[in-house]
Order: structure tokens, then sequence, then C-alpha cells
């Protein structure tokens, strides 16, 4: 049984309006909750949010019978308090069963018995999906435009940066040995759960084959000096490379002939599939590893693979003093003249190039009142440029490399200067992605990394709310303080 949401528990509870939040402390919680009570005080966006919450939930399930589950608004509150402080669903477990004013805004009592267990919390919100946190960012970006007596944003700065993937930095024996255990684990506990035989020294095969691979780490780590020892090093680690090729050769064949002994058993089938796709995953960085030591081929990038759990893992050099690669995806977020995100793209295997004119199209349709968009040289092609200045009336995209004299003349209007200042601001709001919640993507999985990017982008700009509001409240508080003096 699902319900939108509850005003209250019992009659000696606070209504949300009215609680008291330390408008002083400067931690992200209390803004983020004056965020939320911010919501609370228009109704027609917050009934339309909630709305769009209960389109996340399962169609084939009745929502007015059974056990009763979190409501909406709950499901909507800890999503945002999960990406704003940055907690793991053990912490927002401990927070929303103990924190007393957190619990008031998810309409528990004190006395309430009402838990939030690691479990519940996962397989609720984990209904996010980023077309759901699309619709609700929009009319929550309504809100702070309502806020700041603003009938739209007028201004947009797009840029870009890397979201990294929960990874460790990818070799081939380190990619061979995930695919390894993860086969031996998940065979073992298949054939425990279905009765099988086969898998009873499955520690014992799975120390033979790491020994295997850390001789393979030790020869190749060995340091020579003359010609003669370099030949025979090279010998030796072929020829550990192909002992270890044998060795993971033959446990493919044990896991394979397992799987035909499930095959039969249709409640097998989820393992089945799993088990798969880390065969399939294993053999192709196995063989990978056997043309490169073995045969000295040169592996093109398309084909390398960074991580089997985390496969869309990219590995990107962007340049950057100190960094000399990034192991995840490029995101791309568009920042309003007031510090609201208005949109966001998740760039799969994208360049800033290629995302330029889709991003300001969705943004334009979305919000008519943009007239300026301002971006970094990495988004610049002549074909953009054209065609993003028949789209608004200011358009800062720089050039790059050389300058034509008219080029130039361009970039040294007073108006292109003032907003090409302005384009710095989104490097902060970036920043502060990162330290709430996207410096590293805890959910697993390219559905877990869209859901992750997506919340934390609806978590920011409720937080920006808050932060006008409190901003607002500490000046008022200021103004009486005055009078009463």
């Amino acid at each position: 049984m699902r319900k939108i949401a509850e005003n209250s528990i019992n009659m000696f509870d606070n209504r949300l309006e009215d609680l008291k939040i330390d408008i002083h402390n400067r931690d992200e919680l209390p803004t983020l909750l004056l965020g939320l009570q911010a919501l609370y005080r228009h109704p027609e966006q917050l009934s339309q949010i909630l709305r769009l919450v209960e389109m996340i939930l399962p169609k084939n399930v009745r929502r007015d019978t059974g056990r009763e589950g979190m409501n909406l608004w709950q499901i909507l509150v800890l999503g945002m308090v999960r990406l704003t402080c940055n907690f793991d669903y053990d912490k927002l477990s401990d927070i929303a069963d103990n924190h007393f004013l957190l619990r008031e805004f998810l309409h528990d009592c004190k006395k309430s018995n009402t838990r939030y267990s690691r479990q519940r919390l996962l397989d609720n919100l984990r209904l996010f999906t980023p077309e759901v946190l699309s619709l609700i960012n929009r009319e929550i970006n309504k809100i702070g435009h309502t806020i700041m007596n603003s009938d739209g944003p007028t201004e947009c700065r797009i840029d870009s940066f890397v979201f990294e993937t929960d990874v460790h930095f990818p070799t081939d024996l380190s990619l061979i040995w995930d695919g390894v255990r993860s086969m031996i684990r998940l065979a073992t506990y298949a054939s425990k759960n279905f009765d099988l035989a086969g898998w009873r020294e499955h520690k014992s095969i799975s120390r033979k084959i790491k020994v295997m691979g850390r001789e393979c780490q030790l020869i190749r780590k060995k340091s020579v000096k003359l010609e003669v020892s370099k030949i025979a090093k090279k010998r030796d680690e072929i020829k550990s490379v192909e002992t270890y090729r044998d060795g993971v050769t033959d446990l493919i064949s044990k896991v394979k002939f397992t799987l035909c002994l499930l095959r039969p058993n249709p409640l097998a089938l989820p393992w089945i599939e799993k088990i798969e796709y880390f065969i399939v995953q294993t053999e192709l960085v196995l063989d990978q590893l056997i043309r490169r030591v073995g045969k000295d081929e040169k592996i093109p990038h398309s084909e390398k693979i960074f991580s089997i759990f985390e496969p869309h893992t990219e590995w990107i050099v962007k340049g950057k003093e100190g960094i000399t690669q990034e192991l995840g995806v490029r995101v791309a977020i568009a920042e309003d003249e007031f510090g609201f995100l208005t949109d966001w793209r998740i760039m799969f295997q994208e360049t800033d190039d290629k995302v330029t004119i889709p991003m300001a199209e969705k943004i334009i349709q979305a919000n008519p009142t943009v007239k300026m968009f301002s971006f970094d040289k990495g988004f610049y092609t002549p074909d953009n440029k054209e065609k993003m200045g028949k789209m608004v009336e200011n358009l800062i995209l720089p050039q790059k490399g050389k300058m034509s004299k008219a080029q130039k003349a361009e970039t040294q209007k007073p108006e292109y200067r003032k907003f090409r200042r302005k384009h710095s601001r989104i490097e902060s709001a970036i920043h502060a992605l990162e330290n709430h919640g996207l410096d590293r993507c805890l959910d697993h999985g390219k559905d877990g990394f869209e859901r992750y990017v997506g919340m934390a982008v609806v978590a920011r700009n409720i937080l920006q709310i808050g932060r006008v509001v409190q901003l607002h409240m500490i000046e008022e508080e200021k103004h009486k303080r005055k009078r009463l003096a």
C-alpha cells in the first residue's frame, strides 16, 4: 500500500511548514531541509512532483492493499538526503532512524517505530529513472525561479567534467582475476543452491590461479640491464602468461560444464546469465593479454576494457595538471544565472563538441526565455558556432587555435567579455556536485550511473533553493535585530 504523504502522525506533531531549522548551521543537511520546506510552500508544484514520483512505482503492484510501504514524500526526501550528504545506504539508514528533525520531515513522530532498513532504502530509491528525475528537476526549477521572482532563466552556462566510476586501476591481470573470482563465486553458489557437484575445492582452485597471476606480475617487474637478460626475461614472461592462460582456460571449461548442468532448470536462468557474462569478458581480456605479450600487438584503444563490473567506464585524459587519466564517464551540465542546474547529459562515448547542439535545443525547448549560451573551447566547431548563432542572441563559444582579426574583434566586445567572465561560475557548480555525491558513483551498472547523476542534480537544485531561503532568513533576522537595537 502506498500513500502520497501524511501531514502528521498524531495531533502532537508539528506541521512540516512550522518546523524550526537552525539557519546558522553550515552543514548541508539543514540547508537541504530548508529547501524541502520551501517545496511544501508551493503546493501546486509539490503535488506535480509527487505525481511524477508516483510514476516510478511498479505497475503490477496494487497500491490500495497490502503492507504499507514508504510514501512518495519519504522516497523523495531520503533520495535527496543520500546524494546531498554523499551517504551510502548504511549511513542513510542510521540517519533516517535516529535524526529527530529528519524523522519529523518524514512525518515520523519521535515515538514512532518506523525503521528504514538498508534493504528497504535500496528497494525504494532504486526505482527512480533518469526520465522521471528530469521532469522533477523542471518542476523544482520553476519553484526556484518563483522564489527568485523570475519568469525563467535568460542565461545558460554549459561545461563538462568526468564522473568517476567505482573501479580499480585496470591491468590485464587484474581484470582477468576479477572475472575468475566472479565465475568461481557464482558457480559455487549455484552448485550449492541446485545441489550440483564439482566445486568442493573452489578455494584451492582460486588460490592456484592467483599464484599463476602473481608469477606473471613478478616476472614483468623484474629489472634487467643486459640485452641477453632482456631476451631471457621476455621468454620467461611469455611462458608464464601461457601457463596462466592454460589455467584460466581450464577453469572456464569447468564453469561451462556447470552451466550445462544448470540449463535444464528454469530457476537457474539468472545465475546462467551472470556466469556467461563473466566468461565472455574474461575470454576477451585473456585474448588481449596473449596478443599483447605473446604476439607484441598494440591493442587499439576502442577494443580495451577498463572494468568488467562497470563496462561503461572510459579512460579519459583531459590534460589537467597532476591528473594523468580519469576512469569514468563525461557528464555535461547546464547552469542558469541563478545557480540552478537546468539540464544534464551523460556522454557515453561522446565528446564535448558532439553535445553542443542537442543540449542547447533541449534547453531552449524547455526554457524559451534563454537568450545567451556560454561554452568552453572544447564545445567549438565551425558548424556548432554557425548553428548556435542562429538559435540565440548572445553566444560565447571560444574558438580553438589562432583567430582571425574579425574573431579577435568579436572577443573584445564589452558584452562578450562580460559573459565570458561569468562562465567560470559553472566551475563552482561542478565542484559542489563533486562534493555532494558526484565524486565517485556508488551505484552499480549503467542504469545506476544515470540514476545517480540525475538524483545528484535534483538534490543540488533543492539545496540551492534552501541556500536562497537561508540567506533571506538571515537577512530578515539582521533587520529585526537592528529595529530592536
